[in-house]
């Protein structure tokens, strides 16, 4: 159901798809949207099983979305980004797998 595409800096690049179809482009039949989630706890945490530990990140009827993470995030910190999907009757489905990605974060210098 999400897919991380690329991570550059502290951005992380997402795919939501049908989990019954990892072949099949967009939305589930019914599905306006996603919502969104982050974690970024400690150091080789694992991601919380609660959802009221993760923070939401927003809403979203795109099916690839980029997240910024914040740059006060240590280069190569890992953090975790999990989804649901809704309908028009704002009705939830289950929480996705949660995906854990390592931030790049920091900037390339070109040597003189």
């Amino acid at each position: 159901m999400l897919d991380v595409l690329f991570v550059t800096g502290w951005t992380v690049k997402i795919r939501l798809h049908n989990a019954d179809s990892i072949s099949k482009r967009g939305k589930p039949p019914g599905v306006i949207g996603a919502s969104l989630f982050i974690y970024s706890g400690e150091a080789g945490a694992e991601p919380p099983t609660k959802l009221g530990a993760w923070k939401f990140e927003c809403n979203t009827g795109r099916t690839r979305v980029d997240l910024l993470f914040p740059s006060t995030l240590a280069p190569g910190s890992k953090v975790w980004i999990a989804a649901f999907w809704f309908n028009g009757h704002k009705q939830s489905g289950p929480l996705s797998v949660p995906v854990g990605v390592h931030l790049q974060g920091g900037t390339v210098s070109l040597a003189a």
